[in-house]
């Protein structure tokens, strides 16, 4: 989508059953989460799209709806980027290093992303990008954080390999 010249990404967050609209009806809806989560991230130093608007609605049926407007980022996904052959080794150790460090430093603020995995990493100009944030959670208790990073950092080594590899990479040439 394009506005006043800027490209936006609009993302719709449905309540499906009626469980989730009673729940939604007193809790912040997973677009508000999304749009405090983004700004949380941009001042621990993460990159990620730029909010622009959060709009709810409530229809006529009680059904809650709500959407996210950020900035479009162009690129590919981290699973594309680190299948891309084209794509130089250097390259992929820094991306690779730039995402260990924007994840380390969200969960060293207490933050874990809640789906962290290769689509919802954004690569642009050799900078990782997070998206989908409606997941991301402060953890306070320490297991509840150790159990939350283990979980994060397993469905993104599932999802992209290829990190995994090139941290093992970065970790050799430490030892060197």
């Amino acid at each position: 989508m394009h506005i006043d010249g800027i490209d936006l990404v609009l993302k719709r967050f449905n309540a499906p059953d009626v469980p989730t609209r009673l729940r939604r009806l007193i809790s912040p809806s997973p677009a508000r989460r999304a749009w405090r989560n983004a700004f949380v991230l941009q001042r621990l130093g993460i990159a990620t799209p730029r909010p622009l608007a959060c709009i709810q609605a409530l229809t006529q049926t009680l059904r809650p709806v709500s959407y996210l407007a950020v900035e479009h980022v162009p690129g590919l996904s981290a699973e594309a980027f680190f299948l891309d052959p084209d794509s130089p080794v250097d390259l992929k150790q820094a991306v690779a290093a730039r995402i260990v460090e924007s994840v380390c430093r969200l969960h060293g603020a207490g933050y874990i992303h809640g789906d962290l995995k290769g689509r919802n990493i954004i690569i642009h100009e050799a900078t990782p990008y997070f998206i989908d944030l409606d997941s991301v959670r402060r953890r306070m208790l320490p297991p509840n954080r150790r159990r939350g990073t283990c979980k994060d950092l397993a469905r993104l080594f599932s999802t992209v390999p290829a990190i995994r590899e090139q941290i093992d990479t970065l970790e050799d040439k430490a030892a060197c």
